[in-house]
C-alpha cells in the first residue's frame, strides 16, 4: 500500500499477485453463484407488480421520471420495460440477471473502496460479501426490485474509491461526477445519503476547484425532493420517529455480527471503545479519518431519512422491512472497517510477533468475519424459504386468476377486475392487470391449471 492510499501494484507474474487476483475472482464468483441459487423459483412479487403496471399504463416519457413511493427509479422502469414489453412475464430470468449484476457490482465496488481505505484484502472481500448477501442484506439480495438501490450504492462506492487517497484531475473528476449523476436515476433515496458521503470525502481529499463535480447530482436531488412526494407516510410524532431512528441504527449495528437489537447494543459499546482508543492513540488520520467521517455522516443521513419517510409505515417490525437494515449496515461497514483495521494493527504492533504479526493481521479478521457468516447463514436460509413460499403463492394465484379470465367465472358469479388474487401477499397484482398482460400476449395461460378455490372466491363475486 502506498502512502497516499493507492493500492501497490504488483507484477502479474508474481505468485502473490496471482493469489490476489484469484481472491478477487473466486470470492465474488462464489457469492454470486450462491445469490443465483437463492433466486431459484422466484417470480414477480409485490413492488415488481407496480413496476409492471407502470410499464403497461405509462408512456416512456412519464415512466422514466415517475415518483414511486418517493423514489426516482428511472433504471428500474427501463429494466422492467424490457422484461414486460419485449420478453413477457412468463419468465423472470432477465430481471434476475440484471439483479445479480447489481449485487456483483455492489460487492466489487465495496471491496475496492475498503482496499483503498487500507483494509486487508481478504477482510475487504469477505466484508463486502457479507454486507451484500447476509443478515441485514437479506431482502437486498432476494427481493429483485432492490436492483435499483444496489446499483446506486455501487456507483457511489466506486466514485468514493476513485477520490480516496488519489490525486485530483479533471478527467477523474468528470468520471466521479458522471457516476454520481447516474446514481440519482437508479435510486434517489440511496443517492441522498451516498452523494453526501462522496461530498465529504471530496472536500477532505481534493482542492476546491474540483468540488463542482458533486453539483449535477445534488441539483437533481434538491429538485426531486422539493417537488415530489417522499412516499407513503402516516401521521406520527417526532418522539416516535426518534425512537424508530435509534432502533434502526442499533439493529443495523447488530446485523454486522449476525444479530439484532441486543447484539447492536453490544456492538455500539465496542465501537465507542474502539473510537476512544483510536483517539487516545491518535490513529484517526488521513484516509481513515476521511472515510470514518464520511461514513458516519452518511449513516446519520440514511437513518434520519428512513425514519422521516418510513417510521409510521414500518412501525416496530423492522424484520419485514429488512432492506432498510441492510442499507444502513452497508454505510456502517464503510465507516467502521478502516477504524477496526487501524486499531487491530496498533494492538498487534505491541506484540513482538515479527513476521507472524502480518499473518495474524491478515487472517484473524477473516476468521471473525467467517464467524459472522456462520451466525447469519441459517437466518438467511429461513428468510429465503419464507420469501420463496410467498413467491410461489403469488405465482400460482396469478395463474388461477388468468385461467378464470380465459374460461370465465362459474354460473351465478361475475368476474371483478379490481380484485387482488394474491391478497396481502402481493397487493399491487390486480386481476385487471393480469387481463391486460394476457391481451397483449405478455402472459401465457396454462389451460390445464387447476384453479385455487380461494382465488375463485376473490375474483368471482356473487351476482347481486
Amino acid at each position: 500500500m502506498l502512502a497516499n492510499g493507492e493500492v501497490e501494484a504488483s507484477s502479474p507474474a508474481t505468485p502473490v499477485a496471482r493469489w490476489r487476483l484469484a481472491l478477487w475472482v473466486v470470492i465474488p464468483a462464489v457469492a454470486t453463484v450462491w445469490g443465483a441459487l437463492g433466486l431459484r423459483g422466484s417470480w414477480y412479487f409485490y413492488d415488481e407488480w407496480s413496476m409492471i403496471a407502470n410499464v403497461l399504463q405509462l408512456p416512456l416519457s412519464k415512466g422514466l421520471f415517475l415518483d414511486y413511493n418517493g423514489h426516482l427509479w428511472t433504471l428500474q422502469y427501463l429494466v422492467y420495460r424490457i422484461q414486460v414489453l419485449e420478453l413477457g412475464i412468463n419468465s423472470h430470468l432477465f430481471v434476475e440477471i440484471v439483479f445479480l449484476a447489481s449485487l456483483l457490482s455492489l460487492e466489487l465496488s465495496l471491496s475496492y473502496l475498503l482496499r483503498r481505505a487500507r483494509v486487508p484484502l481478504v477482510a475487504s472481500l469477505l466484508l463486502a460479501a457479507m454486507a451484500t448477501y447476509l443478515n441485514g442484506a437479506l431482502q437486498n439480495n432476494i427481493f429483485v426490485v432492490q436492483l435499483a438501490s444496489n446499483f446506486c450504492f455501487a456507483l457511489c462506492l466506486l466514485a468514493t474509491a476513485l477520490i480516496l487517497g488519489s490525486t485530483a484531475s479533471l478527467q477523474r473528476a468528470s468520471v466521479v461526477g458522471t457516476l454520481l449523476f447516474a446514481s440519482v436515476f437508479c435510486d434517489s433515496g440511496i443517492a441522498l445519503a451516498m452523494v453526501i458521503v462522496v461530498a465529504v470525502v471530496m472536500v477532505r481529499s481534493w482542492p476546491r476547484r474540483y468540488w463542482f463535480t458533486v453539483l449535477p447530482a445534488a441539483v437533481v436531488l434538491v429538485l426531486w425532493f422539493s417537488l415530489e412526494n417522499l412516499g407513503p407516510s402516516l401521521a406520527t410524532t417526532f418522539s416516535y420517529k426518534c425512537v424508530f431512528a435509534g432502533n434502526l441504527l442499533i439493529t443495523s449495528l447488530g446485523t454486522l455480527v449476525g444479530g439484532a437489537f441486543l447484539a447492536g447494543c453490544i456492538v455500539a459499546g465496542v465501537v465507542l471503545l474502539l473510537l476512544a482508543y483510536a483517539f487516545w492513540k491518535r490513529l484517526i488520520r488521513g484516509v481513515v479519518a476521511t472515510i470514518l467521517m464520511a461514513g458516519l455522516v452518511g449513516t446519520l443521513v440514511e437513518v434520519l431519512a428512513i425514519s422521516q419517510a418510513r417510521a409510521s409505515v414500518i412501525g416496530g417490525s423492522l424484520a419485514t422491512a429488512n432492506r432498510y437494515l441492510g442499507q444502513v449496515a452497508l454505510v456502517l461497514v464503510i465507516a467502521l472497517a478502516p477504524l477496526v483495521t487501524v486499531v487491530f494493527a496498533d494492538v498487534l504492533s505491541r506484540f513482538s510477533l515479527s513476521r507472524g504479526r502480518e499473518v495474524v493481521r491478515a487472517v484473524l479478521p477473516a476468521v471473525l468475519i467467517v464467524g459472522a457468516f456462520a451466525f447469519s447463514f441459517n437466518l438467511r436460509h429461513d428468510y429465503q424459504n419464507a420469501f420463496g413460499t410467498s413467491n410461489t403463492i403469488v405465482k400460482t394465484d396469478a395463474q388461477s386468476a388468468a385461467v378464470l379470465l380465459e374460461r370465465g367465472c362459474p354460473s351465478g358469479t361475475s368476474l371483478v377486475l379490481g380484485t387482488r388474487p394474491a391478497g396481502a401477499q402481493s397487493p399491487p397484482m390486480i386481476t385487471g392487470l393480469i387481463e391486460d398482460l394476457i391481451e397483449r400476449g405478455k402472459y401465457t395461460v396454462n389451460p390445464h391449471w387447476r384453479v385455487n378455490r380461494v382465488v375463485r372466491a376473490i375474483v368471482c363475486r356473487p351476482l347481486s
